[in-house]
């Protein structure tokens, strides 16, 4: 994987699990999961919690100290957006990231590992929703 696309991919990481800890509220014996996995266009990034809300991008001013997280998420992935999980616990948010298989070090299927929970009705949002779509 190039070194901008991995260097991306942990500050869109930090963001998203900062937003878990912060605003999910996560009771005791719950916990925050993460899952990242190549796939045949690039890096797929999935945060999941047991927070109810669901992620929205916010105005912010030039004095805020905070609030700019997903707009930096939509800035520089390819794709992101979050769906409810289907147990009825929480949610998962994601990101995607582009790039060629080659560049990317993935060999064979390209898929592995478990995801935080199935997609059932994926919600977009952000700047990116338009182009973005699922990987499966």
């Amino acid at each position: 994987m190039p070194d901008t696309t991995a260097e991306t991919a942990v500050l869109l990481l930090s963001e998203l699990v900062a937003n878990a800890c912060r605003h999910a509220r996560t009771p005791p014996g719950r916990e925050i999961a993460l899952r990242c996995v190549p796939g045949d266009r690039g890096l797929r990034v999935e945060v999941c919690d047991a927070g109810d809300g669901m992620p929205r991008p916010r105005g912010t001013s030039p004095e805020d100290e905070s609030g700019r997280g997903l707009a930096l998420v939509a800035a520089l992935s390819d794709a992101w957006g979050a769906y409810p999980r289907p147990c009825g616990i929480g949610k998962t948010v994601w990101f995607e990231l582009h790039c060629r298989r080659e560049a990317c070090g993935v060999q064979g299927g390209g898929r592995t590992g478990r995801r935080c929970s199935r997609p059932g009705g994926d919600q977009r949002v952000g700047a990116s929703a338009a182009r973005s779509r699922r990987v499966r």
